[in-house]
């Protein structure tokens, strides 16, 4: 597993109390996510380090620092629905990046459902 961006690199990016070590896994993940699904697809090596960056931020943000669905300060209330962004990669904004910087687009079919469809024919 090639690791590109560090537990530093991924607290520039995503404002967290998390701290590094908490972030490591995350790290970890986004790394085996781009060996695995993007490292064959022609991309250069700086590409590759800025969506395991994000990717890392988006597994962080998503299991660890969920926004909150409903705040209240004083008398303002602010309520976000829960998945206001979207699913998979859509939940988080580096999620989104991640995928906006997949040239290949397999980010955007992770997760994604696929249809089959079954025809009879009835030759009686």
């Amino acid at each position: 597993m090639a690791i590109r961006t560090t537990e530093r690199d991924v607290k520039r990016v995503f404002s967290t109390t998390l701290t590094e070590t908490e972030i490591s896994p995350y790290v970890k993940t986004a790394s085996l996510a781009v060996d695995t699904y993007l490292a064959g697809e022609g991309m250069s090596a700086t590409l590759l380090r800025e969506i395991e960056l994000y990717l890392a931020a988006h597994f962080a943000a998503f299991v660890r620092d969920r926004p909150a669905i409903e705040e209240v300060i004083d008398e303002a209330e602010i309520r976000y629905p829960a998945n206001s962004l979207g699913k998979n990669l859509d939940a988080t904004p580096y999620g989104q990046i991640a995928k906006s910087l997949d040239t290949s687009g397999k980010l955007n079919s992770i997760g994604q459902s696929t249809t089959a469809v079954l025809e009879a024919l009835d030759l009686w």
